[in-house]
Parts: structure tokens; sequence; C-alpha cells
């Protein structure tokens, strides 16, 4: 028998994994990369990956924004609360750990803190404080990956549960790879935090050349993550796990390239266009007896933890949202997975259903302002997304059986969602945190 790179045996489909990573890159939309077929070559790691295992064509998010994107995907369940502040009071890492498995979480902090109760189940957890500053000496993205690298070098003979998270892709966007020889215009080098509260107020618009710059720069980023992800599955390799780790790789929501708004560009939590729920999700299960398999069906960022259990053989939790995906990625469950997607942070309280097929956005009966917007998506809307992906149409008067059904589908989905889970909003967050957010954009 051939041995595998880093010399251990290939898993069989009836052994066990040894372990788990999931790593989450901050605010990458699936359509900006390669293997989602994006003209650039943004993610030529990712894409060996995916050939490698499955990727997931359509994988939704259920909010715009990372604190209940995040808490969504960490505890298999939709949030609780209206605008997904809630702090996360139970998580299926805590299964995996309850399971004998080491645990571990480095995160580049934010939204991502144990502040908001996301470092429930881990035994370690690593997070970045105080303001983000590119280029970012010492911290970052290198960093975190250099952490958790070392993490699992020392735990290379457990049994083990990996999240890795980078803010890497999100604004500020640095990285000049495709964005070389193009006009800067009034962005100069790179995109910087402070350029959203000029284009958002309405006192800078961007023009066409300008456009195009800024997404170079994001893509740039992109490519920068996808750099890491190669390396770290070198260092897979070179311990002697890659046969035996179950990689998982997602984002917790997308970007806005101007493709509804111009005045956010660079930005998210202001709408629920597939522009910002779209993410990739690619899934490589070494005892998997088929590589590349592209996966049509529609499913959601709730069912990654799920699936991870399942595929580390714990048994399934039915008091979750999110559910196993291993019958979608074996091609027994072929039906769209309905997503509910909403608790937006800026203009008024949104919420969407999408089946598959179709999409409806409607606004909550809500008062509640956090952030105001300069232009406001219409208050209810309908697609046709296998016509319409761009939802550029909205069918909404055109339609209105459609959207009656749909709307009483998605507020008895709300209905139902679970309450109990979820403890009470931190008053506030202290200095250090307070930076961080505020270099991110999302304290003004």
């Amino acid at each position: 028998m051939v041995l595998a790179a880093g010399g251990c045996l290939p898993a069989r489909p009836d052994e066990p994994l040894q372990g788990a990573v999931l790593i989450v890159l901050d605010t990458v939309r699936a359509d900006h990369l390669s293997g989602y077929g994006h003209s650039q070559p943004t993610s030529p790691n990712l894409d060996g990956l995916a050939k490698a295992g499955v990727l997931f064509e359509r994988a939704v998010s259920c909010a715009p924004w990372t604190r209940p994107s995040v808490a969504a995907i960490l505890t298999g369940r939709y949030p609780a609360t209206p605008w997904g502040d809630e702090v996360v009071a139970a998580s299926v890492v805590e299964r995996i750990r309850g399971a004998g498995y080491a645990t571990a979480g480095f995160t580049e902090g934010g939204f991502f803190t144990r502040k908001f109760g996301m470092d429930r189940g881990f035994e370690t957890y690593a997070e970045e404080r105080g303001a983000i500053v590119a280029p970012q000496p010492g911290g970052g993205i290198a960093n975190t990956f250099r952490q958790a690298e070392a993490w699992l070098a020392s735990h290379k003979a457990d049994r083990f549960f990996l999240l890795i998270h980078t803010y890497e892709p999100h604004a500020p966007y640095v990285h000049r790879d495709f964005a070389e020889g193009m006009p800067m215009g009034a962005i100069g080098e790179r995109f910087s935090i402070d350029l959203l509260d000029r284009l958002q107020s309405g006192e800078l618009t961007l023009s066409r050349p300008e456009i195009e710059y800024v997404r170079a720069l994001y893509e740039g980023d992109i490519l920068n993550s996808d750099h890491f992800v190669g390396r770290f599955r070198g260092v897979l390799r070179e311990l002697g796990l890659d046969e035996r780790t179950l990689l998982v790789v997602t984002s917790d929501h997308g970007e806005e390239m101007a493709d509804h708004a111009p005045a956010n560009i660079g930005d998210h939590g202001h709408s629920l266009y597939d522009d910002l729920l779209l993410v990739p999700l690619i899934v490589y299960d070494p005892r998997a007896p088929k590589a590349g398999t592209r996966v049509r069906t529609q499913v959601r960022t709730i069912d990654v933890l799920p699936t991870i259990t399942d595929l580390l053989g714990l048994p399934a939790d039915p008091d979750l949202d999110g559910a196993s995906l291993t019958p979608v990625m074996a091609g027994a469950d072929v039906a769209d997975r309905p997503a509910i997607s909403g608790w937006n942070r800026k203009g008024r309280l949104r919420a969407s259903l999408r089946d598959g097929r179709f999409k409806y956005v409607t606004v909550l009966d809500d008062p509640t302002v956090r952030r105001p917007v300069l232009v406001s998506p219409p208050d209810h809307e309908l697609f046709d997304l296998a016509r319409d992906p761009g939802e550029k149409t909205n069918l909404h008067a055109a339609e209105p059986e459609r959207a009656r059904a749909m709307h009483a589908r998605l507020m008895e989905a709300r209905a139902r969602m679970r309450r109990s889970e979820a403890g009470p909003s931190p008053a506030g967050v202290d200095r250090e945190a307070e930076e961080r957010l505020r270099s991110l954009g999302y304290v003004q």
C-alpha cells in the first residue's frame, strides 16, 4: 500500500475520523471565488480542496453580519432575539467536547468573542483585541493560523475539534494582487474603514472604475485568505493528519460590491440580498469515495455543525434547527432546505424565506432602527432566482398569491423558532473590544 503524504495511511470509509477543523473566512461571498465561477483566480487552494471534497453551490447564511450569523453556525439554531444580539448560551461545540475531543478556537475577536458566548465548549480560546491596523504587524491572519497550527501540532495524537476564524477578507482591503495598474481615484492604495461613513452619508460617490478597483482590492484579500488555507492543508499533511481530518471551510456572510447599493460598497448588514447571504461551503472528508462533487441543493450554514458532529460519529440532536448534510452529500436528499434569514443590523428589521427557486423578503413590525441606510430596499420583495439570480426584478406586485403564501410560511417558521437557549444581551463591551469593532466599521 502506498503511504499518503505525511506518512499516514489513507482512512477507510469505515474508520473514524481523528478530528475536524472548521475555518470561517469572514465576509466572503461565494460568487467571488474562482471555484464558484468568478473570472479572477481568487481561490486556487479552496478550489483544490473542493476538487478533493464537496462544494455546495447554494449555502445560505441566516444573517448579513457577523454576530448572529456566527452564533447560528456554532449553535445550529436560528437567533432567538429580533436583532440576533443574544449571548450564546449553548453551543454544539459543548457536545463535541463532552464526547472527549480536545477543543480549541482561534479567532480575531470583534463579534467573535467571549463577551458574546462564542467560546462555549472550547478548552482553549484565543481572540485578538484592540483596533485592527492594516497592515497588522504581529497579528491578523498570519498570527491566527500560526497559533492554530501550533496548537494542532501539540494535539496531533488527540481527537480534536479546531475552529479558525479570520477577518482577513473584511474591510479594510489592502492586498493589490488584482488591483495593480488600476486607477485609484478617491480610494487610495487601500480601501479603509473611514471611507464607509463618507460613502453612506452621500458625501462620496464612486465612479465605475473606482468600484472595480474596490472589488479588486477585496479579491486580493480573498486570495490572501486562500493562501493561508493552502498552507494549513500543508501543515495537516506534515503532521500526518490530512487523511484523518474533516476540513470544512465557510464564511459567515457576504459583502456589498455595489450590486444593489453602491453607497454600501465594502459593507454588509443592510439588506438580505444574496450578495450578503450566499457564502462558500466546502467539506472535505478524506474517507468519502467521491471527490469533486458539486451540490446544487440549497443548504444553510446552520447545517454546518450538525454535519461535523454526524461525520465525527456523534448522535444527532433533534432540538437543532440545522441538520446534517451527509444525506445531501451522498445524493440521497436533493430537496432544497428552506432558508430563513434576517437579523439585519441596519435599516428596518427584515426577514426572508428562500425556498430554492423563489425568495421572499419583508419588513417586520419593529419600530427600532439601529442605523439608517441611505438607500433602503422596498418593504416587500419577491424574486424568481432561477430567472433573476441578481435579484433585480421585484415580482411582489405581479405575483401576490405567491407572495402571500411565502409570507405565511415565513411568519409560521419564525413563530416556531426556539427562544429558550438565548442568554441576555450584554450591557456593553470594554474599551479594547470597542476599538476593534470600530476598526471593523461596526461602531460609529
